[in-house]
């Protein structure tokens, strides 16, 4: 018997796409208590193609409307702790004792090393890519400012290039003599720019 998956992504931002904190995604993109569909533009959103529930972690804080929200309150990064960014405060009397499975899971997760190094590594991998798209957007808009520069040069060269023609028609001269001699240039482009 098969059965039905639903990827579950915990979002640490905000899509823009709905105050919602649970977005369901089944194949389009709608709020999942009002149901109502929402313009799937976030590229995150688009890429999805099978079954899945989206929650955006900071539309979360004081949303307790229903159980989900009060579970998934748990993931709350308000209740990040002062010194330490992946560990949560979390009060255990807030929860009902059938959640304390999760609580214990969690607490039990971040005593381990392993789990806490992987978090750090994680945390430089995400301040690397940061990093590295910044310095790729700057390096692009260098390129587009060294390739408008450039044009504009080719620009002035070829207005420059035409008035000599022009002015050395008007002396006289024929497109085979421009060409040949004046300015080494293809009779062919002389003959246009004369033509002009």
């Amino acid at each position: 018997m098969a059965v039905p998956i639903v990827a579950v992504y915990f979002l640490g931002y905000d899509l823009g796409l709905s105050d919602e904190p649970v977005i369901d995604v089944c194949p389009e993109a709608r709020e999942r208590r009002t149901g109502r569909r929402l313009d799937a533009g976030h590229p995150f959103v688009s890429s999805l193609r099978h079954r899945s529930r989206v929650i955006q972690i900071p539309r979360l804080a004081k949303r307790r409307r229903d159980e989900l929200e009060r579970f998934l309150s748990i993931f709350d990064q308000a209740q990040a702790s002062a010194g330490d960014s992946h560990v949560l405060r979390i009060e255990e009397e807030d929860y009902p004792r059938e959640w304390d499975f999760v609580l214990r899971r969690l607490r039990a997760a971040m005593a381990e090393q392993d789990v806490r190094r992987s978090m750090e590594g994680e945390d430089e991998l995400l301040r690397d890519s940061v990093v590295l798209a910044q310095l790729a957007e700057e390096e692009r808009r260098r390129a587009e400012a060294a390739d408008q520069r450039a044009d504009e040069q080719r620009q002035r060269v070829e207005r420059m290039l035409a008035r000599s023609v022009r002015q050395l028609h008007r002396l006289g001269q024929d497109a085979a003599e421009i060409s040949a001699a004046a300015l080494s240039i293809d009779i062919d482009e002389v003959r246009r720019v004369m033509s002009e």
